[in-house]
């Protein structure tokens, strides 16, 4: 028999329902009409509702015909992991449960589970970073639809730990413009954040890491130390090969000192300058006036 051709969103819709509804098109249907928390806005109710009927029609599981091998084991991974974390509201510590509340919350605003987790920090803290760093629950696949991280880390900029410093770094570069307000809100909270930041800055040799770092220290508005390391970076032209880079370098030396002013408005006047830098850092002098 020829199966009816499907597409990537048409997977998409199955490995959600197989994750998160045991399979049932029924359940999925219900929760995408109350739009619930983990509406996924690229999975249509109609096109579920085919899916459904085409299921009906040939009395067969769509995942058994369609889904490849690899993509049956990440559904499987997902079903695992709820059922840890629902086995921990039977045998689980009280933090462990916490934690499990933070994951799994329909909530679009989880204030009271945060709190909990801060609340209990000393216990939590362990969980909280590995939820920041777990690649499984950025996926909507896997329980919190994606989110969890998102919780993590703004208990971890409440909290307050030196140990999250990293974590939180590293959470950065996800392409997820949400995610990254978080994570810059929650490194600013943390003490020593500044000082870890200007280490991974002038780290060499340059990498996307140093990107990471501008962007989170210009999160620290006027702080001449930070704007002495832009400058210090700026004067390498090897910098000025990487555009992106040297703009927020630039971007950061708009806190500079009258004496620091002087070698950016040297730098400014030399031929080889790329001519894009130089009008950005001309806006920079500007506002020096």
């Amino acid at each position: 028999m020829d199966l009816p051709m499907v597409d990537e969103i048409d997977h998409k819709i199955l490995m959600h329902r197989d994750a998160h509804f045991s399979g049932s098109f029924p359940l999925m249907i219900e929760y995408y009409k109350k739009k619930g928390k983990g509406v996924d806005r690229d999975l249509t109710i109609k096109r579920i509702l085919e899916l459904a009927e085409l299921e009906e029609k040939l009395k067969e599981n769509l995942s058994r015909l369609y889904l490849s091998h690899m993509e049956k084991k990440e559904v499987e991974r997902a079903r695992k992991k709820y059922l840890e974390l629902r086995d921990v509201y039977e045998s689980g510590s009280k933090s462990a449960q916490i934690i499990s509340d933070l994951i799994l919350t329909e909530k679009e605003d989880p204030f009271d589970e945060i709190e909990a987790a801060v609340s209990m920090s000393q216990e939590t803290l362990p969980a909280l970073l590995e939820l920041v760093s777990s690649n499984d629950f950025y996926s909507p696949l896997f329980p919190g639809y994606g989110t969890a991280p998102y919780a993590a880390a703004t208990a971890l900029g409440q909290i307050q730990a030196p140990l999250a410093l990293n974590p939180l770094f590293e959470a950065l570069g996800r392409d997820d413009f949400f995610l990254e307000e978080i994570v810059l809100a929650a490194l600013k909270e943390i003490p020593g954040a500044k000082e870890f930041l200007l280490k991974k800055l002038s780290h060499l040799p340059i990498s996307k890491d140093n990107e990471k770092a501008v962007i989170a220290l210009l999160q620290f508005t006027e702080e001449s130390s930070i704007a002495t390391e832009c400058l210090n970076l700026l004067k390498n032209q090897e910098v000025w090969k990487l555009p992106l880079f040297a703009s927020y370098l630039i971007l950061g030396c708009s806190a500079l000192d009258l004496s620091e002013r002087k070698v950016f408005l040297t730098l400014l006047s030399q031929d080889n300058l790329p001519e894009e830098l130089k009008k950005e850092m001309v806006l920079i002098s500007k506002s020096w006036r």
